[in-house]
């Protein structure tokens, strides 16, 4: 009995371990590159890197995904009295063809929108049901509350108190804690001193896109990044655990296979 209880947790780890490895995150990373810089930098660098031969597209974030779930934020929705607290970011338009995220309804933002950082908003498809779970969450509004307490250091909240939600677009995985499936994004650009993350979707094998990105960073001002990681790498390691346990679990099957047929074969 033992020996069969481990037999079937074993296939259920296998089966998540699988679908984690096989990229089921919402999002693609492959040819995506996360740089870190001063912001005072980063519209001079996204401008660039936007001419630069190989480079596909370019885009800003305050998080970017895969290091951890993203902060919450309170809001109430329109038709309901409840707050609800939902994770949050804030991207450029360009954010989301970047990682190839499929927009499911209406539209993400445009240029203009991500420049005046308007009032404006596009939600995740479980924010969306979460929200608004008898209708379409496009045209709805967002009320945001002020907060209560606010460190500008590790909080961002937007400028208006409510929002037009314009799109929905696809889930994704922002940390494999399990967050991220709910989020709301509001628009932001390369000028503001805010965000965390230029991220330049590049052609070609990994280490010409790097020494290209450095050499192009370089002529903004020199050593000007403070990181350039490609975003493989982070989903790499954060895949990592769920390999070593399937390592685990696996071993622990084979024991308990073994254990099985030897008492089949004591037994008959």
């Amino acid at each position: 009995a033992v020996c069969a209880l481990l037999l079937v947790c074993t296939a259920i780890v296998l089966r998540s371990e699988g679908r984690v490895t096989a990229g089921e995150i919402g999002l693609d990373t492959t040819g995506v590159w996360d740089i870190r810089m001063i912001g005072r930098y980063q519209g001079a660098a996204a401008a660039l890197l936007k001419e630069e031969p190989g480079v596909e597209d370019v885009a800003v974030a305050w998080r970017a995904p895969l290091y951890g779930s993203w902060p919450a934020i309170v809001v109430t929705p329109s038709g309901r009295n409840e707050p609800i607290r939902a994770g949050h970011n804030f991207v450029s338009g360009s954010f989301f063809p970047v990682f190839r995220i499929a927009t499911v309804r209406g539209r993400v933002f445009s240029e203009a929108e991500s420049t005046a950082e308007a009032p404006v908003a596009v939600v995740s498809e479980a924010t969306a049901r979460r929200l608004w779970p008898d209708g379409d969450a496009v045209g709805q509004t967002i009320a945001i509350p002020p907060a209560a307490a606010y460190n500008p250091n590790f909080q961002r909240i937007p400028a208006f108190a409510s929002a037009r939600v314009i799109g929905v677009v696809q889930d994704l995985i922002t940390g494999y804690d399990g967050a991220g499936d709910t989020c709301i994004y509001f628009p932001t650009s390369a000028k503001s001193s805010h965000n965390d993350s230029v991220l330049a979707r590049m052609s070609g094998p990994q280490v010409d896109a790097r020494r290209r990105l450095v050499a192009a960073l370089n002529r903004v001002a020199p050593g000007v990044a403070d990181l350039v990681n490609p975003m493989d790498d982070v989903k790499a390691l954060l895949v990592f655990p769920f390999r070593m346990t399937s390592w685990i679990a696996g071993f622990l099957a084979a024991v308990a296979l073994l254990l099985t047929v030897t008492g089949i074969f004591i037994a008959g």
